[in-house]
């Protein structure tokens, strides 16, 4: 097994074991955020980990991104984001 094999499989079993929402939920509550700012930081923190699931799986590289296409990469990782973040928090918990 490769390092970087090792390192999805490392990263496949915390999110799998943890949970995004769960992990997103729990440092909304430990920085106090509630509110708009609570929305922002749950974005960020999904497109943020959805940005290193691809980019450790290959899927996408740093060259992938130019200042024409990030809103459209922003939009499209927000978007994924939201709906599997609905999909398994459906009750959020804050």
């Amino acid at each position: 097994m490769s390092s970087e094999e090792l390192t999805i499989l490392i990263a496949n079993l915390i999110v799998g074991l943890i949970g995004a929402p769960t992990l997103i939920d729990w440092l909304k509550k430990s920085f106090a955020l509630e509110g708009t700012i609570a929305l922002f930081f749950a974005a960020a923190a999904a497109g943020l980990l959805a940005f290193v699931v691809l980019f450790v799986s290959g899927e996408i590289g740093l060259t992938a991104f130019t200042w024409e296409n990030l809103p459209n990469a922003f939009g499209i990782v927000f978007s994924a984001a939201t709906v599997m973040y609905k999909l398994l928090n459906p009750e959020p918990q804050s």
